[in-house]
């Protein structure tokens, strides 16, 4: 069930989604972990490259599960996109589980990933900060995050990732690609923020936090 918390950042996030034109699909985001080989001995340090460290971590286990069924419940997805088909997930080798939504009418565009580089927030502070045209450091629920954007996933006015680190070794990655309708009136890092908020608050709930 939908916390009552919530109401309004899904009526606002539905405003905003429900007149999305078709676009060209949401560019899978980026950890920033270009080499699975330093894995093992990034997560014994973490956090590093000037990645906050999550006070209050989830069981790492949380992001264990399927991101089609546990980033967004049905009735969020049909809240934010309208009419929307069941998720496809999509896994990475490198990045880990993934999950897309889109509305085939409007062309709304949404992706969930369960980053299993084991290096949480860290691998998006050394790979994507440096590089970032768009880096706004936030929190969700108490839980560190960043949007941010690199001239290789898309104009800033369009699209943008949030990550949020539910463990100082775990994170989930949200993309969020705006429609040519909404370019210029909503910025996709405020709406992707508000999206991330309902996707932690899922995850969450299912850690019994």
């Amino acid at each position: 069930m939908i916390r009552a918390s919530h109401i309004g950042l899904l009526v606002l996030a539905a405003v905003i989604l429900a007149g999305c034109s078709p676009g060209s699909g949401v560019p899978r985001p980026s950890s920033g972990a270009s080499s699975s080989a330093t894995t093992s001995t990034a997560s014994s340090a973490v956090p590093y490259a000037g990645a906050p460290k999550v006070a209050n971590p989830l069981p790492v286990s949380t992001l264990s599960g399927d991101p089609c069924a546990d980033g967004l419940t049905a009735d969020q997805t049909k809240t934010v996109f309208g009419q929307v088909e069941s998720g496809q997930r999509k896994d990475d080798p490198v990045l880990g589980s993934n999950c897309e939504w889109s509305n085939p009418d409007t062309g709304a565009l949404l992706s969930v990933t369960y980053d299993s580089t084991h290096d949480g927030l860290s691998s998006v502070y050394r790979g994507n900060k440096p590089r970032a045209i768009v880096w706004h450091e936030t929190s969700i629920q108490g839980f560190p995050a960043a949007a941010h954007l690199t001239n290789l996933s898309g104009p800033k006015d369009t699209f943008c990732v949030v990550s949020v680190g539910i463990a100082d070794s775990a994170s989930v990655d949200i993309g969020l690609t705006l429609s040519r309708a909404k370019v210029g009136k909503s910025d996709p890092c405020a709406v992707n923020t508000q999206i991330a908020d309902m996707v932690i608050g899922n995850l969450r709930q299912k850690a019994g936090s």
